[in-house]
This record gives C-alpha cells, sequence and structure tokens, in this order.
C-alpha cells in the first residue's frame, strides 16, 4: 500500500464527508427558521384577536 494515496483518499473523504455535513446544516438551519417564523405568526394572528375592540351589544330583530 501507497500510504501517500492512501492518506490523499482519506483525506478526499473526509472533505466530501464534511461538504454533505454542511449541505444539511444549512438544510437544518432554514428549517428552524421557517419555524420560528410559523411559530411567530401564529402568535401574531392569536394576539391581534385579542387586540379587536368589542363592537358591544347587537341587536337582533324578532319577527
Amino acid at each position: 500500500m501507497d500510504e501517500p494515496q492512501d492518506l490523499h483518499e482519506i483525506s478526499e473523504a473526509a472533505r466530501r464527508g464534511l461538504q454533505r455535513a454542511g449541505v444539511h446544516l444549512m438544510k437544518a438551519a432554514i428549517e428552524v427558521v421557517a419555524g420560528i417564523g410559523a411559530f411567530l405568526e401564529e402568535i401574531n394572528s392569536a394576539s391581534s384577536h385579542e387586540d379587536e375592540p368589542d363592537a358591544g351589544p347587537q341587536r337582533i330583530e324578532l319577527e
């Protein structure tokens, strides 16, 4: 076995593995940001319903 060749293959495999791991981490980070955005939208929509002024009593006509 040629040691420099083995080291080169190992370093190339490690580089490719790190690149793939980096891509997966970036995708996961995007999903986390999207999840936080969805959470904040739901919180905002829930709090905006509480801020609406009460229209008061409504008159219902009976026949």
